[in-house]
């Protein structure tokens, strides 16, 4: 376990992407409640966001994630770090933009 002083202690927020929004393979489902526990037992104040479809069933087998819907997901893939239009910007500062707001979201 971990040792953190208490002075220290920060509170964590996860979300986890397991790929699989409908809960359904066995597989995936095993992995995913592993990662919870084991994020649980380090930080028992840590809040685990999981991306499903059915939030009934995320909170039978992991109780301590909460759901949230894929289509948020979709969102910040689409939403721009910078306001400004890309067709404001001279054509040879268009990659260098776009390869800076992926490396700022990811």
């Amino acid at each position: 376990m971990l040792f953190m002083p208490h002075s220290q202690k920060k509170l964590i927020t996860l979300l986890i992407d397991n790929g699989v929004y409908d809960l359904c393979n066995l597989g995936d489902l095993a992995m995913l409640q592993v990662a919870v526990k084991r994020i649980v037992s380090h930080f028992q104040d840590a809040r685990i966001y999981v991306f499903t479809n059915f939030p009934n069933d995320l909170g039978k087998y992991c109780p301590e994630a909460i759901p949230v819907s894929p289509e948020s997901r979709e969102i910040w893939h689409k939403a721009r770090i910078l306001p400004i239009p890309f067709r404001l910007f001279p054509k040879i500062l268009k990659n260098g933009i776009y390869t800076f707001e992926k490396f700022i979201k990811f």
